[in-house]
């Protein structure tokens, strides 16, 4: 794992919602640092995670395969990714590798916070009860015709 100026930066809790903030560049380098971050989450039991790519630049096929996968993991657990992406190069690589269509995408991580309410932010599995099965109906007794 990269250890350098360019490892993702910082991963806080805003609103109850993991927020992990990117380097300028996240390539083959430091594409790890990343995953590694995400998994950190979701092993905090987040399934909805915010990845503010303000401060970034560029991306390599190695970076939008961790993006992927981290889509395809939050899905799986109920959740999903949010990019926040103010404009630029970025967002044309996304549309080239085919992830903006797939994975939403954010002006300002504000936006990113408003859409989510607060039951959606709950880890997978949170608060969640089950409930026994409803016993089946007796069968009707045929009419006398």
């Amino acid at each position: 794992m990269n250890h350098g100026a360019d490892d993702v930066r910082t991963m806080h809790i805003v609103a109850g919602i993991p927020v992990i903030t990117t380097a300028p560049m996240i390539d083959i380098t430091n594409a790890d640092d990343l995953r590694v971050a995400l998994l950190s989450a979701t092993a905090l039991g987040y399934a909805t995670v915010i990845i503010d790519l303000s401060a970034t630049d560029f991306c390599d096929s190695a970076a939008m395969r961790e993006l992927e996968r981290a889509h395809n993991r939050a899905q799986g657990e109920g959740g999903e990714i949010r990019l926040v992406i103010p404009g630029g190069r970025l967002l044309r690589l996304l549309d080239v590798a085919g992830l903006r269509r797939v994975i939403k995408v954010y002006p300002t991580l504000g936006a990113a916070l408003e859409e989510l309410p607060a039951v959606a932010i709950q880890p997978a599995g949170a608060g969640c009860t089950a409930e026994a099965p409803a016993e089946p109906a007796e069968p009707a007794e045929p009419a006398d015709g």
